[in-house]
């Protein structure tokens, strides 16, 4: 089917069809035999798309209107993926002005008050704890004078303050 027909004419495309009623473009990945994979946010092909206990590759997609949330989104799916075992590939996307490669696992670096977090947390912790309790968060932290390091992947946007690390704690 080709798009006006996948939105007139299935179950999803009429139920749906109303989110793209503002778009002169719509979003959708097809095949090099030409078959729509995914026509989102409508509809995913039922032959490639569909999982089962048997599937071992896996080809994630994620689209939105805000390209730096959708990459963040596609970070916390592969890492997720990654804990339950999964080999991470990367995919070189070429855009008319660029080329990226995703998903985007850059280890991210921050220094922050280390007597201010404490100072949040309201009572004593030692460093060995806070290194503890931090990396079953997946971030890794040192410790010099007053100050502590963290360093994590960059699927994370919320780490930017004192109140932020004394919260993981």
């Amino acid at each position: 089917m080709n798009l006006r027909e996948i939105l007139e004419k299935t179950k999803t495309g009429k139920l749906y069809g109303h989110l793209l009623s503002n778009f002169e473009k719509y979003p959708i990945l097809i095949d090099s035999r030409g078959k729509v994979i995914s026509f989102p946010p409508i509809i995913n092909s039922n032959d490639i798309g569909r999982l089962t206990e048997k599937t071992r590759n896996i080809f994630i997609d994620v689209t939105g209107n805000n390209f730096d949330d959708v990459l963040l989104a596609l970070n916390a799916i592969v890492v997720t993926l990654a804990d339950y075992g999964g080999k991470i590939k990367s995919v070189e996307i070429v855009y008319p002005d660029r080329r990226i490669s995703t998903p985007d696992l850059r280890i991210i670096r921050k220094e922050f008050n280390l007597k201010d977090i404490i100072k949040i947390i309201g009572f004593e912790i030692s460093k060995e704890e806070i290194k503890k309790l931090l990396s079953k968060k997946r971030i890794n932290c040192d410790f010099s004078n007053d100050k502590v390091t963290i360093e994590y992947l960059n699927y994370r946007r919320d780490l930017n303050t004192e109140q932020d690390i004394a919260e993981e704690i």
